[in-house]
């Protein structure tokens, strides 16, 4: 899987679970840093 970014999530049962794959082209956008985002092309150039 090239150029992919796994998400994890820390449950309230404190484990990591997925919670999206992006390929390619996206956002990432944190839900624990509040306006954290960034594009997948800026971190795959």
């Amino acid at each position: 899987m090239l150029n992919a970014i796994l998400v994890y999530a820390l449950t309230d049962e404190q484990v990591y679970q997925q919670v999206d794959i992006l390929k390619g082209k996206g956002i990432i956008k944190s839900t624990v840093l509040k306006g954290f985002e960034i594009e997948l092309e800026e971190i795959f150039r």
